[in-house]
């Protein structure tokens, strides 16, 4: 007598929840890691701004000062003073805001790239209660993250 061939209900049942709890396991470390992506991916998207209006000003292009707006959600590269022609506005997206220590306008200085205001600029993007990212501008222009 020949014995039928396949898979049991129990077999598929154990299978099926052996899925549904890695899946349970991994999908949660997957969000944190996109949010984690994003978040680093955001903070060198904000020094790279900073950086090219810094470069800007150094440069004297346009013969303007040059600087990055900061709003909660969004920050503008512009040229002149704030609020400028036409700003090269970048949204913040998947939940990243500037979270802390908002700064305004960072405006830099001809020749020098200093900070126009002579001062020290500190401020964190990330996720409302959750992780964060320090950006800081030193008042002889180095930046940092």
């Amino acid at each position: 007598m020949k014995r039928p061939t396949g898979f049991t209900l129990i077999e598929l049942l154990v299978v099926i929840a052996i899925v549904g709890t890695l899946s349970a396991i991994a999908v949660p470390s997957y969000q944190l890691m996109r949010k984690n992506v994003a978040l680093s991916s955001y903070t060198q998207e904000i020094v790279s701004a900073l950086r090219l209006a810094q470069n800007r000003s150094i440069s004297s292009q346009g013969g303007v000062t040059h600087g990055v707006h900061f709003d909660a959600t969004q920050y503008s590269v512009y040229d002149g003073t704030w609020p400028a022609a036409s700003p090269q506005v970048n949204t913040l997206q998947d939940g990243v805001q500037v979270v802390s220590g908002a700064p305004g306008n960072i405006e830099f200085k001809h020749l020098t790239g200093e900070t126009a205001d002579g001062v020290d600029h500190t401020f964190q993007i990330g996720f409302p209660g959750g992780r964060s990212s320090t950006i800081t501008i030193k008042a002889n222009g180095s930046i940092s993250s």
